[in-house]
């Protein structure tokens, strides 16, 4: 089966990849910064990220605007999903409702390990490793 570069992805691997730079997240950013992977969030995932970043890891205002700046993530504006909310909201925890709403708008899978997402039918969902291992030949 053949798989796009384009991802929809969450802000538990964002913010794994920037706890962990090494961990198997971390290699999400990495394809994304050497352009073999194209990824993509709604602006919901930018604001708990931030909120997540300054929280638990201590960001200041400097660092936390630096690094959503350098992220490889083309954020997406609310209104282009907007019309895809409440089918969402009737299929899913309402955590991950623009997550999903985003999915049903663009089709492009999600990198998730929520395991959520693999339950539901017709939604393209990829774990961390399988996209890794499809994009990065030294795994």
């Amino acid at each position: 089966m053949a798989i796009g570069n384009k991802f929809i992805i969450d802000t538990n691997i964002l913010f794994s990849a920037l706890y962990s730079p090494d961990s198997v997240a971390g290699k999400i950013i990495d394809l994304a910064l050497e352009k073999k992977i194209e990824l993509f969030a709604p602006e919901e995932v930018k604001a708990e990220l931030t909120r997540n970043l300054k929280k638990k890891l201590g960001y200041s205002e400097k660092e936390l605007d630096f690094t959503l700046k350098t992220l490889p993530v083309n954020w997406l504006n609310t209104n282009l999903y907007a019309n895809f909310l409440e089918q969402a909201k009737k299929t899913i925890s309402l955590k991950d409702v623009p997550i999903l709403a985003a999915h049903y708008l663009t089709k492009f899978p999600i990198i998730t390990d929520d395991q959520e997402f693999f339950t539901l039918n017709g939604v393209k969902t990829r774990s961390l490793r399988d996209v890794v291992k499809l994009f990065d030949q030294s795994i």
